[in-house]
């Protein structure tokens, strides 16, 4: 299956932490905001924007820039979402632009969004999205 991939899988992959094997297993023809790559750039200083490119084509990821199409469906995502904690306190969570972004990045190649971000996931419909952890 094809997915668009956001900065917690990214980094999940990267940094070898719990998920890896399953967003690895989904790299091969997903697509990567170049937003996402920058929030992995912000976390993990160590990788830089040529090998991380070469990395991620070599297994067949597509990195997608932020063209004027993506952007305009980047705000017509909403800004904050319900979310039901784990303790069953539902709260009120703002999006960052790499949250929406992602989002639709999914939207528009009509693929469900590879996260750990269970926020990210209250979007709900027409968003599609799929816990990798």
């Amino acid at each position: 299956m094809i997915y668009a991939l956001d900065a917690s899988a990214l980094l999940a992959w990267f940094e070898q932490e719990p998920g890896a094997e399953v967003v690895d297993a989904a790299l091969p023809g997903s697509v990567v905001a170049t937003v996402s790559l920058g929030e992995v750039f912000g976390r993990s200083p160590g990788l830089g924007p040529g090998e991380t490119a070469v990395r991620l084509r070599s297994l067949g990821a597509r990195v997608q820039p932020l063209t004027v199409q993506l952007a305009w469906h980047q705000a017509q995502v909403p800004n904050q979402v319900m979310y039901q904690r784990d303790d069953g306190e539902t709260k009120h969570w703002r999006l960052g632009w790499g949250d929406r972004t992602v989002a639709a990045l999914g939207l528009l190649f009509d693929v469900p969004v590879l996260t750990s971000d269970r926020t990210l996931a209250a979007l709900g419909s027409p968003y599609r999205f799929e816990l990798f952890r």
